[in-house]
């Protein structure tokens, strides 16, 4: 069943030869760009006792997976005083220096304590405290290193959930999860709800908010149960709801600050047939139309539409067009449902059905359980068993290659590495002639590839086809951009957007207007999560609408900016109709040093993030290369955070965070020069 997917080859052969991405060799992303600082250590940890060890023998440390990431700032372990540029010259500029802030604090009997300087931000001053360390260093930690890497299915209580490990790539759980074949689950089990990119550490996905597009189950954030974390001390702890609800919600979403992430435990729900149906044609306005309704259906009363919950809509920007994917559920409580998602299912190689009622009802079929004596999990059916084993071996538990240490140095103190070559340009991607053939090959990829059809939940819910990884993702360099924008004015939001975009001419009538570049190659993605309650998560006031977007100009044209599309980031990152889209903390599109202010941006939460972080991590062991953006200055955490966060009640805790540069100092929208 799960391992029936687009490709015409057997079901066994595509488990066995699909593209394993192996720990990373250097420290970039999976491009070769945005490279941390060679002084960085990249520690291959293979227990989670190298992991403790590796934080306690390092002055900063911070997790790596697949190296899918277009932001160095989150993604690179600092160097001791090497933070952003702006830092590292405040810290350099007060090392060493005595005496009191100018305007020390009198309130509540506090004064600064010595060494401590009035314009050196929270982060600058935990790093001028490292730099008078002996020898400090910074590492990142490969956790997709680990062997063995475990995921363990519990069906044994009334809601099934799974542990996995931080290092397990996203699209082999699923996998692995939906050929786990048991009497409970005759078709499997898998995710709540899955993201679009899939080839991703859950780890990973999960510290970042990563997502698909749901408005009941949300985010992968949302579907943790639990967390096991290597603390700032070297000590492994489990973080879950009924223990830490405080530091669950900065858990969910921690961006690599508060912990190292080894094991999550996860909402996992028995695999059912879903239906996936594609419309096209829609037009811009068309598009306008349905999201004005759901705008003003939520300002009315605080709800959104059936269509909503699900899908998810590619937008064809050359062509004008909008394409929406929706999706029906066999275990959905409408009988007419369920009858769309069931009669044109065919159970795959490893479903045990004996009917499609018998599917409906999810019942097994007892007489072949195996077991054979397999570390797997007794009650597993024989005919999955086979190819369960052959996805752990071939995939999961695949041998690496690869060095661990260096003579004389353990595990921990990690390895040196070479910065990777540029990879080439491709001139097809940056050529003006290929904007609208290459939207012409979007849409054929998409109908052939992500059809309409029938499978289980899944293979059903779009995620990249694995087939377009070497030539779309791995083979041809583009910076992937995402921004939530509230569902209360999303409407308003895409408006301004499309005039941004096509002017006069949103319809494409114009043959010579329609001719231009509108700066994009690939479809803009457009998806709904809805309201968690996350500290970072980008709905933890309001659900959102997320548009993903890509620039494969830069890259592919000289390296020069993309104005067109700088124009559209630049139009959603500072028009008051879109206010605030929120960026993704994975992706690109970060302004430049001490130009975002996490304050603004997340008005309600940003201080309690600060409350964890210092009860986590209060000397400043997980720094990465954006201190700016960990800002907390201003706002007094020593008194101000009590245990369940930053209390805006007692008089002087108002979350007042100083910016580090005003509005004039920055660049204008979309607030960032290196691209």
């Amino acid at each position: 069943m799960a391992c029936r997917w687009w490709l015409p080859v057997a079901c066994l052969a595509a488990l066995i030869v699909a593209a394993v991405a192996p720990p990373p060799e250097d420290l970039s992303n999976f491009q070769n760009e945005f490279v941390c600082d060679s002084h960085v250590r990249l520690v291959r940890p293979e227990t989670v006792e190298d992991i403790q060890s590796a934080v306690r023998k390092h002055a900063s440390v911070i997790p790596v997976g697949e190296g899918h990431s277009w932001n160095k700032g989150f993604f690179c372990a600092s160097l001791t005083g090497e933070a952003e540029e702006s830092d590292v010259k405040k810290v350099k500029a007060k090392t060493g220096k005595k005496g009191k802030k100018k305007n020390a604090s009198k309130k509540k009997g506090k004064e600064s304590k010595e060494g401590e300087e009035e314009d050196v931000p929270s982060t600058g001053r935990r790093l001028l405290q490292k730099m008078k360390k002996d020898a400090p260093t910074a590492a990142n930690i490969a956790m997709n290193a680990i062997r063995p890497l475990k995921i363990e299915v519990d069906e044994s209580g009334k809601a099934p959930f799974i542990w996995v490990d931080s290092g397990v790539m996203v699209w082999d759980l699923l996998r692995y999860l939906g050929n786990y074949v048991t009497k409970k689950a005759p078709a499997g089990y898998t995710l709540l709800a899955p993201p679009w990119f899939v080839f991703q550490t859950i780890g990973g996905a999960v510290a970042t908010g990563t997502h698909g597009s749901n408005l009941k189950y949300n985010s992968l954030s949302s579907q943790v149960l639990a967390f096991r974390v290597v603390l700032a001390n070297g000590t492994l702890a489990e973080i879950s709801e009924e223990t830490h609800p405080f530091e669950m919600k900065a858990m969910r979403v921690s961006v690599g600050k508060l912990g190292i992430i080894t094991a999550l435990k996860m909402q996992i729900m028995v695999e059912v047939p879903v239906k996936r149906s594609l419309r096209r044609g829609l037009t811009p306005i068309d598009l306008l139309f349905m999201l004005r309704e759901a705008q003003e259906m939520y300002i009315k009363n605080r709800s959104l539409p059936e269509w909503m919950v699900e899908s998810q809509i590619f937008w064809l920007v050359q062509i004008h067009e909008f394409m929406v994917y929706s999706f029906h559920r066999g275990d959905d409580a409408d009988p007419a449902e369920r009858t769309k998602a069931l009669k044109d299912f065919e159970p795959e190689e490893t479903t045990q059905y004996k009917s499609l009622m018998e599917m409906l009802e999810v019942t097994g079929d007892p007489k072949i359980a195996a077991d054979k004596g397999s570390k797997l999990k007794k009650g597993v059916f024989e005919s999955a068993l086979e190819v369960l084993e052959e996805l752990d071996t071939t995939k999961i538990q695949k041998k690496l290659d690869l060095n661990r240490t260096e003579t004389g140095k353990s595990v921990a103190d990690g390895v040196k590495w070479e910065e990777p070559g540029k990879k080439t340009a491709n001139p097809i991607y940056g050529s003006q002639l290929s904007a609208t053939p290459l939207f012409s090959s979007n849409v054929a990829a998409l109908t052939s590839l992500l059809g309409n059809e029938t499978v289980e939940a899944h293979l059903s819910y779009i995620s990249m086809p694995e087939a377009l990884m070497p030539s779309l993702v791995r083979g041809t360099l583009y910076d992937q951009y995402e921004v939530a924008i509230p569902v209360d004015r999303m409407a308003d939001c895409m408006e301004g957007l499309l005039d941004v975009v096509y002017g006069d001419d949103v319809l494409g009538e114009d043959a010579k207007k329609r001719k231009l570049d509108k700066g994009f190659r690939t479809a803009p993605l457009i998806r709904f999560i809805g309201k968690e309650d996350a500290f970072l998560s980008a709905t933890n006031d309001m659900p959102r609408m997320y548009m993903n977007l890509e620039d494969y100009l830069f890259y592919n044209k000289g390296r020069n900016r993309n104005e067109a599309f700088a124009n559209v980031i630049g139009y959603l990152r500072s028009n008051p109709a879109c206010a605030t889209a929120r960026l993704h903390w994975g992706k690109a599109g970060w302004p430049e040093s001490g130009c975002w202010h996490g304050a603004d941006e997340y008005p309600d939460t940003w201080c309690d993030f600060g409350c964890a972080v210092q009860k986590l991590d209060p000397e400043g062991k997980f720094v990465d290369s954006a201190a700016s953006r960990w800002n907390w200055d201003g706002a007094d955490l020593e008194y101000c955070c009590k245990e369940n966060g930053y209390d805006r009640s007692i008089e002087g805790c108002e979350c007042n965070v100083r910016r580090l540069k005003t509005f004039e100092e920055c660049p204008p929208a979309p607030f960032y020069t290196d691209r």
